[in-house]
């Protein structure tokens, strides 16, 4: 069976365990698609329909992790406990500091030189 089968089987499964997320494959990987509150600094109030890009390639073992990550998204959905962080990039979590910030924290280093 080809794999828009399987996510077409998992997503099923999902739903029938009331699970509200589905699994959707966008090119060579696969994400996650449920209504979830706004991400950190949004100025979005309400929850709404967003993706989470879990990192993995649209393939038969990875469509196993990813149905695993929905029903976890699922549960903590339904308990109100949904929290962004973990799915987050890095750079979005890193504070933004301009460049001469920067500068003024690089460490000071004399250098001698011996001739």
């Amino acid at each position: 069976m080809e794999l828009c089968g399987k996510i077409a089987q998992c997503n099923g499964r999902l739903k029938a365990a009331g699970v509200k997320v589905r699994i959707e494959q966008d090119g060579k990987s696969l994400r996650l698609r449920a209504t979830l509150p706004p991400k950190p600094g949004s100025h979005r109030q309400t929850w709404y329909q967003q993706r989470i890009y879990p990192r993995l390639g649209a393939n038969p073992a990875h469509l196993k992790l990813a149905e695993k990550e929905a029903r976890t998204i699922g549960a903590l959905i339904a308990q109100n406990r949904f929290d962004w962080s973990p799915y987050l990039k890095m750079t979005d979590q890193l504070e933004k500091v301009n460049i001469t910030d920067l500068v003024s924290r690089w460490p000071k280093v004399n250098i001698a030189v011996n001739c």
